[in-house]
């Protein structure tokens, strides 16, 4: 009919309107008017898409559907392959809300996805995720990813200066734990440091009122016991 156009996916013809295509993607409203400056049929074709995407995809853009459609984890990662292609800026942003969500944890999978499809706030949430946790994700598969690991290095340098900044604060309590133990320690009764020093295994302990375990309490045992 009028208004129409040919849309082939594998081996399916869709009839869609052409308006709705053309004013969702500019890519397409290119595909369409080349096609009909060439004088061929008002046709666009896509090779290599599935069906059953591209019928997806035409959920959200065809009003008035049968039911509202929703991104969610069995569909997000083909449609932001599709929006992105097809320009379709709005859904691409949508798909970016979506894997945004704090529930919805990075990981180098999703930082190289950010990366390929300009998912520019996504990508820097994933760049201080892999930061924060280098040590412990498969860093290798960024080998071939120089551009990425060039942007990973200043979020890795606040990594580091955090890192630094808790040690230090550890080292400080350290010290103030164990000035206030040698003071206590330098109290004691002699009889109870001998008891103490031949009492083998500390299982549990208390400091500052509060109950540690036994390896914290072992360790405090050797570090200020065993030097009396």
């Amino acid at each position: 009919g009028e208004g129409l156009v040919k849309v082939v996916v594998e081996d399916t013809t869709y009839e869609q309107h052409a308006i709705i295509l053309t004013t969702a993607s500019p890519v397409f409203a290119s595909m369409l008017a080349s096609s009909m400056q060439e004088g061929t049929d008002r046709k666009i074709v896509l090779p290599g898409k599935l069906k059953h995407e591209f019928e997806e995809v035409m959920k959200f853009l065809v009003p008035g559907t049968s039911r509202v459609p929703k991104i969610d984890a069995d569909n997000v990662d083909f449609l932001v392959k599709w929006f992105d292609e097809y320009g379709m800026d709005a859904l691409k942003a949508e798909c970016e809300d979506y894997l945004m969500h704090p529930w919805r944890p990075c990981s180098i999978e999703r930082l190289l996805q950010a990366k390929q499809f300009g998912l520019s706030r996504q990508y820097a949430r994933c760049l201080a995720f892999v930061a924060d946790n280098f040590d412990s994700l498969p860093v290798e598969e960024l080998i071939k990813e120089p551009e990425i690991l060039g942007h990973l290095a200043v979020p890795l340098k606040t990594t580091l200066k955090r890192v630094r900044s808790e040690a230090e604060v550890a080292r400080s309590d350290v010290k103030k734990v164990r000035s206030e133990m040698n003071e206590k320690v330098a109290m004691w009764p002699l009889a109870v440091k001998e008891r103490l020093q031949g009492s083998g295994h500390v299982t549990q302990g208390r400091l500052n009122g509060k109950l540690i375990s036994g390896a914290v309490a072992e360790l405090l045992r050797k570090e200020f016991v065993d030097k009396l």
